[in-house]
């Protein structure tokens, strides 16, 4: 089988035993990959490879610039047809290459396709996923709403990412539904309705930092909002629902009752949004002592609150 997928892996300070896992993930794949590319974002210990994937791996460093400029350094350096991402700590399924690339091959409309993500105990399955006979207008919609795969499921074709330039360098989160965004102004993105993506969860991740993860996603939001708004107006979204995805992910961090993060995001939001009397509700709510809102409710504190 002729190899055509150049398969990316950034890495920044990654558990070992969790990259060799990557790795041997891509090795396994039943279409095997035609090289892949170890970009070591500046690693405090430098990224080494074992003697049984040197054939094909090779390792990129740079000085540490960020998840997106290391995308783009393996989408720069990118020798194959179609690009893979993965990131060091999650997973492929052994027939994820094979199927994607047969997904491109039959849709030349398509720039790119995901695959879904297996469930189980340490992985987040993602979703819920469109209908394959999804519209081009819900599939945006639905995107924009909830990012409903990751980009370690994602494949595109490289002269697309080229052409566009890759990842927006300097965001903090989100790059990676702005470059769909962008992507949606070639063409489609298309499912491969299986699960062969293994996305870990663990406590080192940094979107399990709820702040950090949604106002580095407003960042990229507002970049789409200023860039392809065109894009949303065509998911039948108005300039008014423009903003309602990141207003509901930042009223479910208040929900959850995660204060520490939502009076931040929600305060910060009003400021943008000053006639949202009901964000700033909760935002000064969010910063009430949870011994007084009890109280607020009519409720005694036990001895043990």
């Amino acid at each position: 089988m002729t190899s055509r997928t150049t398969a990316v892996i950034p890495v920044y300070n990654t558990p070992e035993h969790l990259l060799r896992e990557a790795i041997q993930s891509v090795l396994g794949q039943t279409q095997p990959v035609f090289e892949l590319l170890v970009v070591d974002d500046g690693s405090k210990t430098p990224v080494m490879l074992a003697e049984d994937c040197k054939g094909i791996a090779r390792v990129i460093r740079q000085d540490n610039a960020g998840l997106g400029a290391a995308r783009n350094r393996g989408i720069q350096d990118a020798r194959g047809e179609f690009i893979a991402f993965l990131d060091a700590d999650d997973l492929w399924a052994p027939m994820k290459i094979e199927k994607q690339e047969k997904c491109l091959d039959s849709d030349t409309d398509a720039v790119a396709c995901y695959t879904r993500c297996f469930k189980g105990n340490g992985y987040y399955g993602f979703g819920p996923y469109p209908t394959l006979d999804v519209s081009d207008q819900e599939f945006i919609a639905r995107l924009w709403s909830s990012q409903f795969f990751p980009p370690s499921s994602t494949m595109v074709r490289a002269s697309i990412a080229k052409q566009l330039g890759g990842y927006r360098t300097g965001l903090k989160n989100g790059e990676d539904l702005e470059f769909l965004m962008r992507l949606l102004q070639s063409g489609a993105i298309r499912q491969v309705p299986e699960e062969l993506t293994g996305y870990r969860v663990h406590p080192g991740q940094m979107t399990s930092d709820a702040y950090r993860k949604y106002a580095g996603g407003r960042q990229a939001r507002r970049l789409v909002i200023e860039k392809c708004s065109h894009i949303l107006t065509k998911g039948g979204l108005s300039k008014k629902q423009f903003w309602q995805a990141h207003r509901d992910e930042i009223m479910l961090v208040y929900y959850r009752r995660d204060f520490a993060a939502a009076k931040r995001l929600l305060w910060e939001y009003w400021l943008e949004h000053p006639t949202d009397f009901e964000v700033l509700f909760k935002s000064l709510v969010a910063r009430v002592p949870a011994s007084l809102v009890t109280a607020l409710r009519g409720k005694t504190p036990s001895a043990n609150s």
